[in-house]
């Protein structure tokens, strides 16, 4: 989580302590009434009561057997009395924050350097294969490493440039350096998958114009794909690739 998400969810969770605290007080000594108008929130919006003689409000809610009672009213001294739903509303509205300002765990993409998966053999293999792969990409002649692919992930990666050029686009991917191989798992005698940690030149241009429509091609991005590997003895053949979050 990035120091400045940090301050503003420490802050926020302060502010909702603090703001909690009196409202609990103010219940502690039984719930006193007055006049005026009361506000409650119902979840689809506010609901404004008008005036009442009764010392306090009780909302029932009846679920079989059981009953909820929550409580919103003012006291003598004018201070707001807490509903239980009012702590339980902070909570929920804190942990939402915290759910979407906090940094994703993503230990299995997060980008790695380093290739040593104990096998250097292989290491070297399964970039040799990853590479020859992109580059056939970027030429756009998918034919030529036919052998590298399984049948289902050759006609799917096959359809994207077919796909792509039927829209007047061409994607190139180039430069391609392999900085880190992770998560090495063997899923059969046969098969196995492992994350790959790599940067590129990656953009897309028009196929008439030759202009670039997305992308760029100066710099290299980062970037990370998690791969199955068919592995016969003979040939590594690629059967899935997943791009990940970095």
């Amino acid at each position: 989580m990035r120091i400045k998400q940090k301050i503003f969810i420490t802050v926020l969770v302060a502010i909702a302590l603090f703001s909690y605290l009196p409202h609990a007080y103010a219940t502690a000594g039984g719930f006193h009434g007055g006049g005026g108008n009361t506000t409650t929130n119902n979840g689809g919006g506010n609901t404004t009561n008008g005036d009442y003689d009764d010392s306090y409000t009780n909302n029932y809610n009846s679920y079989g057997n059981n009953r909820y009672h929550s409580y919103s009213s003012y006291n003598n001294n004018g201070s707001y009395v807490s509903s239980p739903f009012d702590f339980i509303f902070i909570v929920v509205l804190i942990g939402g924050f915290i759910w979407k300002f906090k940094k994703p765990a993503l230990g299995k993409s997060s980008y790695v350097h380093g290739k040593d998966i104990g096998n250097t053999g292989l290491e070297k293999e399964i970039e040799q294969t990853f590479i020859s792969i992109q580059e056939a990409w970027d030429r756009q002649d998918l034919q030529s490493v036919r052998n590298l692919y399984t049948d289902e992930l050759y006609y799917k990666h096959q359809k994207i440039i077919d796909d792509l050029l039927a829209k007047g686009l061409i994607n190139h991917t180039n430069s391609v350096i392999v900085d880190g191989l992770s998560s090495y798992k063997r899923r059969s005698d046969e098969s196995f998958q492992i994350d790959i940690s790599f940067v590129a030149i990656d953009f897309s241009v028009n196929k008439d114009t030759k202009e670039i429509v997305q992308g760029n091609n100066m710099y290299r991005q980062e970037f990370k794909q998690r791969c199955t590997f068919l592995d016969d003895g003979r040939q590594l053949r690629a059967d899935k690739i997943k791009e990940l979050k970095i």
